[in-house]
């Protein structure tokens, strides 16, 4: 995992550069072309979500200037949480005060060689290495498997960091996520909002294009399926695709396939066999949530080998993994990466795969990634040399990007939790609430779109953050097509409100995995960006071309957890 000078913090770490403080001056003149014992510094260093003020990789050792601004709790909590993020990436952190560097210039260089000398004498100085080496907690062997995961929602990414996300399968972008350094990867197939017969598709389509690109790189596969871990989703048709491709083309695919919807971060256990959400210190079995009563995907059991055979499969075929914690599953997939470098296809270098049923905790404990402090305002803010108006696929005229610019909140979801976080946020202050009428988005679209947008100048004008949310009335049809056809066309038309936005946000938050989805590849055109990391738990950021995208999944968080991101991100 390539913790440095992270492609997210770039312009930033390029700005800081340019507006150097006084006390960054003078001590980088002491500190440039090896003048301290030889050893080689960088200035503004980008590590993890932080950007360090100096740094040398082969004593793997940061100096920090603090100024007045460090001085207050807030500001200490915030300094305290960067250095134990250091530290457990094994790096030396020695802070100065800015004035210590004004005054006693060589009183700090000599505490600096005094320092270096402790780091040599105790032997805890590494090689030349610049970058962390987290626990592999999987145990996969990064030279020999590719882990990629067919993701049926743009939600999936919500517990992992530092991979691709790509949005599209033709062999160019597939051919990134091979070629990138890290073990794993995420395509984004959103299968979840399409009818059976074009998920059946759309999943043969990827999973050709990832076995053709294949051939080139002659990797063991694990193929994740992952899904919701409240059961919804085209099961078992997409993990029936997955392993009738990989036959098809000579693999040799395990046995069982993994079944663990199992999702820690947001409480979604399965103990016994039996699958539950967990509500406070209660156990709630997922069958008798809302999310049972789903439109498309209904089911009536929580023991996982019933819902099995209700979905019209075979509960022989699949392994259901019990996990109520990470340290379960890291052993479960310790066990599982264990026997698939002793399988005989993969010791005689034999094409070979496993496909696995998931929701979003597995893949991490299988990727190897270790956990990263939550992503706050200093990494998510547009910098200053992002001010000047720019031509983009949000409006033809989008007005001047500037730090006082509010953010925007789109929001599709219609389940009970999402209603409910709604009601909070549109109490905050700052925040103007914008309806949008679900039965006029079908009689009368193009006139409900221009007062929409009409709405949404004004509110930003007078400096609030627009929430725009679809009417809570759900409007339910017998025909499960009709009913994914009608998701699709609401959808689009919350897509088209973020193309055509009056304004330029600081940042964007889609709610729901339709809306987030088609924001992500339509409003905002991404084909592949990497996963910069979570904003609140379980909830994932990626970097847009001027602002970040907050994907904010339907089902996840308590009453305040939308509002939490929106008090988090204000100016």
């Amino acid at each position: 995992m390539n913790y440095s000078n992270h492609p997210g913090n770039k312009e930033y770490r390029q700005l800081l550069r340019k507006t150097r403080t006084p006390m960054e001056v003078k001590l980088w003149k002491h500190l440039c072309k090896r003048q301290v014992d030889g050893y080689k510094f960088r200035q503004q260093h980008g590590f993890g979500p932080y950007v360090l003020d100096f740094y040398c990789p082969e004593l793997r050792l940061c100096i920090e200037l603090d100024g007045e601004v460090h001085n207050t709790p807030e500001a200490k909590q915030k300094d305290s949480e960067r250095t134990e993020f250091l530290k457990y990436n094994k790096i030396h952190v020695l802070r100065f005060k800015n004035e210590e560097v004004d005054k006693n210039i060589e009183t700090v260089i000599e505490r600096i060689r005094m320092y270096i000398e402790k780091i040599k004498s105790t032997g805890s100085a590494l090689s030349t290495c610049s970058d962390p080496q987290p626990p592999n907690l999987g145990g996969m062997e990064t030279g020999k498997w590719k882990l990629i995961v067919l993701d049926d929602d743009p939600t999936g990414i919500q517990t992992v960091h530092g991979c691709l996300l790509i949005t599209r399968w033709d062999e160019e972008s597939v051919r990134l996520g091979f070629e990138d350094s890290e073990p794993f990867f995420y395509i984004l197939t959103n299968t979840r909002a399409m009818t059976r017969e074009e998920a059946a598709r759309v999943t043969r389509e990827a999973m050709e294009m990832v076995i053709k690109v294949n051939q080139d790189y002659g990797y063991h596969l694990i193929i994740v399926s992952r899904s919701d871990s409240c059961l919804r989703g085209h099961f078992p048709l997409e993990t029936d695709v997955m392993r009738q491709c990989l036959v098809e083309h000579g693999y040799t695919v395990a046995e069982k396939t993994p079944f663990c919807p199992a999702f820690i971060e947001a409480g979604r256990v399965t103990i016994e066999g039996i699958h539950y959400m967990r509500d406070g210190k209660q156990l709630i079995p997922v069958s008798q949530t809302e999310f049972a009563r789903d439109n498309v995907f209904a089911y009536h059991t929580s023991i996982l080998t019933e819902y099995i055979k209700e979905k019209g499969a075979n509960p022989d075929d699949y392994e259901i993994v019990n996990a109520e914690s990470y340290d379960e599953l890291y052993r479960y997939a310790r066990h599982l990466t264990s026997a698939l470098r002793l399988h005989p296809s993969s010791l005689k270098h034999q094409p070979s795969a496993i496909v696995i049923r998931s929701s979003s905790s597995l893949p991490k404990a299988l990727s190897g990634i270790s956990d990263i402090p939550l992503l706050d305002r200093s990494i998510l803010t547009p910098q200053p040399s992002a001010l000047t108006p720019q031509p983009s696929a949000l409006s033809p005229q989008p007005s001047p990007l500037t730090p006082l610019n509010p953010g925007c909140f789109i929001v599709g979801s219609h389940v009970k939790k999402t209603t409910q976080q709604l009601e909070q946020l549109l109490q905050a202050e700052g925040t103007c609430a914008i309806e949008v009428d679900v039965q006029r988005i079908l009689d009368d679209a193009a006139l409900l779109m221009s007062e929409t947008l009409e709405t949404i100048r004004q509110v930003a004008e007078m400096g609030l953050t627009p929430v725009v949310y679809t009417s809570r009335q759900e409007i339910r049809l017998d025909d499960a097509d009709q009913r994914q056809r009608l998701g699709q066309q609401v959808s689009d038309f919350l897509v088209d409100i973020v193309y055509r936005l009056p304004f330029t946000p600081s940042y964007l938050v889609g709610k729901g995995g339709i809306t987030s989805h088609d924001i992500l590849t339509k409003g905002l055109g991404i084909t592949s960006a990497r996963v910069l990391g979570q904003v609140i738990p379980s909830v994932p950021c990626v970097m847009a071309p001027h602002f970040p995208y907050i994907i904010f999944p339907g089902n996840v968080g308590n009453e305040e957890s939308l509002r939490e991101v929106y008090q988090k991100l204000k100016g």
